[in-house]
């Protein structure tokens, strides 16, 4: 599964021992998802372990980036755990505003400037107003 965003908190490294005597380490980092809908962010902590927590060294809070994890559920006594595992980190730009101008949509009469700017972005060829069959004796519903 493949989540990208910005990262929010890198969490401490965590070392230990485990019953056989092999050594362990874990990194994890909370991701806020780039959504549409800022009023309702979407976060998530994933969890790089062993050598993959040496992924995150480079990286830091406020730097976008792409993750690929696996995302596991498990159950112990009646109640179920969700781990979601990092195997593979991209980074992108580092944003330390929340998010930039750049990302938070594009205004309906800023599309005519853009529009030779790039591919994907195409100017609006129908005014409003002209959209809709008016005939004489129509009502003003679309419907």
């Amino acid at each position: 599964m493949e989540f990208s965003g910005r990262i929010i908190q890198k969490l401490e490294l965590q070392t230990g021992v485990s019953k056989v005597g092999n050594e362990w380490k874990k990194q994890d980092i909370v991701l806020d998802q780039d959504t549409n809908n800022p009023m309702y962010p979407k976060r998530v902590c994933i969890t790089f372990f062993g050598d993959r927590a040496d992924m995150l060294a480079n990286l830091d809070e406020g730097m976008q980036v792409r993750v690929q994890a696996d995302v596991e559920s498990r159950e112990y006594n009646g109640r179920w755990y969700t781990n979601v595992n990092g195997y593979r980190i991209d980074p992108g730009e580092r944003q330390d505003a929340p998010m930039s101008q750049g990302n938070q949509g594009v205004a309906m009469s800023d599309i005519g400037s853009m529009a030779n700017e790039g591919p994907g972005i195409v100017a609006p060829t129908t005014n409003v107003d002209t959209q809709f069959n008016t005939s004489e004796g129509a009502d003003d519903l679309p419907f």
